[in-house]
């Protein structure tokens, strides 16, 4: 859910690391920290590296939850607000994936005629 994992797909690694708001030489480093040892030790460095360089954005169990369900440990994390009784997308997850809203006029306008 780190990233650290040597065997993730690059692709998965990127993506991780920008839910989780690392550069993702962090994550590089510690992922041939694992190769160069691979015992126990050298993950519990990797996580702990990855864990420290933690962005400044959004709270931090909102990036780890949603970097655990990318990587597949758990499923998707849902909160729940005051006024509704269902079960929200964390707010990391509804603000990355939906784009704008589109006014009426404009998403017209694209329509007939392709542009704006």
């Amino acid at each position: 859910m780190t990233g650290v994992e040597p065997e993730l797909p690059p692709g998965l690694r990127e993506r991780l690391a920008e839910v989780l708001d690392v550069d993702g030489a962090v994550l590089a480093a510690a992922v041939a920290g694992i190769e160069a040892d691979g015992g126990y030790r050298a993950r519990g460095r990797a996580v702990v590296s990855v864990l420290g360089a933690l962005g400044p954005t959004w709270p931090t169990w909102w990036r780890l939850a949603e970097a655990g369900w990318l990587a597949g440990v758990w499923r998707r994390p849902v909160y729940a607000s005051r006024g509704t009784p269902a079960l929200l997308p964390t707010p990391f997850r509804a603000a990355v994936a939906r784009s704008p809203p589109v006014p009426e006029s404009l998403e017209r306008s694209i329509t007939e005629f392709g542009t704006c």
